[in-house]
């Protein structure tokens, strides 16, 4: 299985080491002011097909987004791509004033369960990433900011907390500090990553990133966010 290397650190200021794989990596060059090009939806997702899909995602562990009501989807404007051929990904567009900016695209369907070599997730390349929010980070304000590695586990969070709380993607581990100008006091922050060791690694480094900022907690899951009812997530992330 070829990796993604969602999982980063910096090295140097050019380059980064995958800390899934341990490859090193020369940092992309993004094109100033450039603009992504979005994948075609060219294959219908409505709910039936929606309700097929979540609960046999390949390389999907514990319930695979079962938790996951269409209307997450819809609003979010989520759709199908046969990006690679043989391979169908959930592209989950990222906006910025009404506006795509990036996606996060996650292996939804191949012919093996198993992923058949896929990526599990892509992103577009020769842009700068651009994180999911579940609302424009200009409407941060006074709200309880909850930071996950997906925008499935981000969305969730927003949807259980009937949008009074922010769903914030990270789209792996790493906070490039790019959305601190949206950020006040008034805002707090709830980390919600990975339970594993490496999760834990991450959720206290991006603790000491944010607890300057704004009141800041780290929440440890023995289950994945989508795992969890929508209770006992809103019961996990309540400040």
């Amino acid at each position: 299985m070829m990796c993604n290397h969602a999982y980063v650190m910096p090295l140097t200021d050019t380059t980064l080491r995958c800390l899934d794989c341990g490859e090193v990596l020369q940092k992309k060059p993004a094109v100033p002011g450039g603009s992504v090009v979005m994948p075609v939806g060219s294959l219908r997702l409505d709910e039936a097909r929606w309700n097929r899909l979540r609960g046999q995602l390949p390389g999907c562990k514990g319930k695979c987004w079962t938790n996951i009501p269409y209307s997450v989807v819809k609003s979010n404007g989520w759709y199908l791509n046969e990006l690679k051929v043989g391979a169908i990904y959930l592209v989950m567009p990222i906006y910025r004033a009404g506006k795509p900016v990036f996606y996060s695209a996650r292996l939804a369907a191949t012919a093996s369960q198993d992923g058949g070599g896929y990526l599990k997730y892509r992103y577009p390349t020769g842009v700068d990433k651009v994180y999911w929010t579940s609302v424009d980070p200009f409407a941060f304000r006074g709200k309880t900011l909850i930071f996950t590695e997906g925008v499935a586990d981000a969305a969730y969070a927003a949807y259980v907390t009937d949008y009074e709380a922010v769903g914030v993607a990270l789209l792996g581990s790493w906070y490039n500090g790019s959305l601190t100008y949206a950020i006040a006091p008034s805002n707090r922050a709830v980390i919600l990553l990975d339970g594993d060791a490496r999760g834990i690694e991450a959720a206290m480094r991006l603790h000491k990133q944010l607890r300057d900022l704004m009141p800041t907690m780290v929440v440890v899951l023995d289950d994945d966010p989508t795992d969890l009812s929508p209770a006992d997530l809103k019961q996990a992330v309540a400040m």
